[in-house]
């Protein structure tokens, strides 16, 4: 299997509440070393691919072959002495070979080879066909290197006998040790690993197979003995240590409760040591442009918790579960777009922890909504780099700023603008066309307005097929840091924190392969890589132009024109496209996007894969930025009706803002609190009614 295109991702490092617990029942400390560095109960994901919709835990990649399907129940362990199960479980299929993984360790080297470091894995499994299962062996899980994807150091097996299973551990190139215990199908076991990091010595691997319960939840010094332990193999010598863990495909099962962790006891929760919630980060009131939505965060200890996010539109005097946005039961809560009539919208979350039947309810997040500055249809801006500058503001209407990942890979020549893709590695380079003051103002666009990127340039020594240029259009006003100078790291960075796109991902090369363009958006806010990961972009828009797959495509000193369009087509709704074109020559794909809805921008971004995926080299010709008038949207209908003495108006997006005025020339003022359906007591004289934008 090849994994060398994985790239990582950062997360928060949650302590877990019934550790500690544990050593205050046993009258002892935990070591200062004790990390519980990822818990993963398929919680709150909607249904899809596990790297799709499990970036709340830490999950990435596009494999197809580990989904999650919201509602079908986790896999139990109380029966093996573990604490009740929350959420989903990832269903592995029969076809070998794909992966997704979870990026557990927070930074390179947390687990250096020069330093003894034991790190325990554990998780659920279950078979559902042996048949399906290599009697000679196939991989199932393996924890490769923090920042790499290209090799194992630690794998579990599994293999049929008969018609049960086995499950069996060895390090890189290893042989296998096999647990002895044989394992009817669909039958739940607790597999737990540890991989013994010994500095300046043979690493050691083990494992555990349905350990006894009444070892679950012990201190370090009473960890029981392994079922299989794996010494020979290789290992990996380099300091950048384990960081991730990956599902492997192929085994025809299930998969649930990954818990990552330096000790026993944190992987092996037992309820007798069940600790009850507490909160010990709130979540804090925000305030946004209308238009676009916000994440919420809390932080809780305590013994397998589970959230539930409830909103309230009266000032807290009612509230009622979450039902839109996405991450409703996770530390994690993303609104959807809020706007004008969300102004005051209260958000609060209850966390339960089940073994304990105790609830909390976190303090209340206010959710402040101001009014948006539009963007005027006309030019924002035109640079063809005539002055020679590329990093020196302020940007202007003719005057935009350049960044590159390496300051070596965007440079000036006989005075031209070139990019230099590198050998082996990705560059980024990152333009902003509108300013950053105080007011930090993108390009908003109302609805009925677009924005059209224009990026014109040509190659040399564009490869023959199997080509990776990735461009993108982003909004840092909302949320991100932008970069300020080059050398800001490869190019997977790019303080990608926050920062809501859209990217796509052209095959660039002189013949086209399956995919010439794939439209992405980006929903993987929380990470700080910006285009290196498709991951961090699981919604697809559109691919295509599917009539272009197999033929000609980019050829050496051709100049291209690519345009790059949002159009706001609703309230809640944008269409995207993407065009290139030489002069004779035009691909074009078209995607509509009515959840995420992105519709404010200040960046533009490059990055090619690298040299042998892309070309020798990019001579940026110009740049330009407009907002365009496009065809005004068909209003949402108002609706209405009488319930007795009572009108009755409804509407189809509740996000609309319901007008009223005494007269048809106004003056118009909002209704307040007003939802549909919105009553109204019908009495004397007249009111009008409209629905209104933000």
């Amino acid at each position: 299997m090849n994994l060398s295109r994985i790239h990582p991702r950062p997360f928060r490092v949650r302590t877990c509440g019934w550790a500690w617990a544990l050593a205050a029942v046993l009258g002892l400390a935990m070591p200062a070393s004790a990390v519980l560095m990822r818990t993963s109960q398929m919680v709150g994901f909607q249904s899809g691919n596990l790297g799709a919709v499990g970036g709340t835990e830490g999950w990435d990649g596009s494999s197809s072959e580990v989904t999650v399907t919201a509602g079908s129940g986790s896999l139990d362990g109380t029966p093996l002495g573990l604490v009740p199960s929350a959420g989903d479980k990832a269903d592995v299929s029969a076809n070998p070979g794909t992966v997704t993984r979870n990026l557990f360790a927070p930074v390179a080297s947390t687990f250096p080879a020069n330093r003894t470091t034991n790190v325990y894995y554990s998780f659920l499994y279950q078979f559902h066909n042996a048949a399906d299962v290599d009697p000679a062996g196939e991989p199932i899980v393996q924890i490769n290197r923090q920042n790499s994807g290209s090799a194992y150091t630690v794998r579990a097996y599994a293999r049929s006998v008969g018609n049960q299973c086995q499950i069996g551990v060895a390090k890189t190139n290893g042989t296998v040790a096999w647990a002895s215990t044989l394992i009817p199908v669909e039958r739940t076991v607790f597999v737990v690993i540890r991989h013994q990091i010994i500095a300046n010595g043979d690493d050691i691997v083990d494992l555990w197979v349905n350990p006894d319960p009444n070892t679950l939840g012990a201190p370090e010094e009473n960890v029981p003995p392994p079922h299989a332990t794996a010494t020979d193999g290789s290992e990996d010598t380099s300091n950048t240590g384990p960081g991730r863990f990956y599902i492997v495909s192929g085994a025809n099962a299930s998969f649930d409760e990954l818990r990552v962790a330096t000790t026993w006891a944190e992987v092996t929760p037992s309820p007798l040591q069940c600790s009850p919630p507490v909160i010990t980060e709130q979540p804090t009131n925000v305030v946004i442009t209308a238009g676009i939505n916000t994440t919420l965060t809390l932080t809780a200890e305590g013994t397998a918790p589970t959230y539930q996010w409830q909103v309230s539109r009266d000032g807290g005097q009612t509230w009622a579960n979450a039902t839109e946005g996405w991450g409703m039961t996770t530390p994690a809560y993303t609104t959807p777009n809020l706007h004008l009539a969300d102004d005051g919208i209260q958000f609060r979350c209850i966390v339960t922890v089940g073994c304990a039947n105790t609830s909390v309810t976190s303090s209340v997040a206010t959710v402040t909504v101001r009014p948006p500055v539009p963007t005027p249809v006309g030019l924002v801006l035109y640079d063809n780099w005539a002055d020679g500058d590329r990093t020196t503001g302020p940007v202007g209407i003719s005057n935009s700023v350049w960044f590159a990942s390496s300051s070596g890979s965007l440079y000036f020549l006989d005075g031209f603008l070139y990019g230099q893709p590198a050998s082996g590695s990705s560059r980024l380079w990152i333009g902003y066309f509108t300013d950053d003051t105080e007011t930090n103002l993108p390009v908003h666009l109302d609805v009925g307005k677009a924005i059209k990127v224009t990026w014109r340039w040509n190659s040399s020594q564009i490869v023959p097929t199997g080509g990776n240029l990735r461009v993108g259009l982003f909004d840092y006003a909302d949320g991100g840091q932008r970069v300020t100078g080059d050398n800001f790291g490869s190019g997977s960075a790019g303080n990608g924190q926050n920062v809501r796109g859209y990217m796509a991902i052209i095959d660039y090369a002189q013949t086209f392969g399956t995919s010439p363009i794939n439209l992405r958006v980006r929903t993987a806010l929380g990470s700080g890589n910006l285009m290196g990961s498709t991951g961090d972009y699981p919604v697809t828009l559109v691919t295509g132009p599917e009539e272009a797959a197999g033929q000609p495509a980019f050829q050496d000193l051709v100049n291209y024109t690519l345009e790059f369009m949002v159009t706001r087509v609703g309230l809640n709704e944008v269409e995207v496209s993407v065009t290139i074109t030489d002069g004779q020559n035009t691909w074009s794909v078209t995607g509509r996007d009515s959840v995420y809805a992105y519709h404010r921008f200040d960046a533009f971004a490059i990055r090619p894969n690298s040299l042998e995926t892309t070309a020798f080299d990019f001579q940026f010709l110009d740049f330009a930025v407009e907002v365009l008038q496009s065809a005004v949207p068909q209003p949402i209908p108002l609706l209405f009706g009488r319930d007795g003495n009572n009108l009755v108006l409804s509407w189809d997006d509740p996000r609309f803002v319901l007008q009223a005025a005494p007269a048809v020339t106004g003056p118009w003022t909002n209704v307040p609190a007003a939802m549909s359906p919105y009553t109204h007591a019908i009495g004397s004289g007249s009111l009008y009614f409209r629905l209104a934008t933000p």
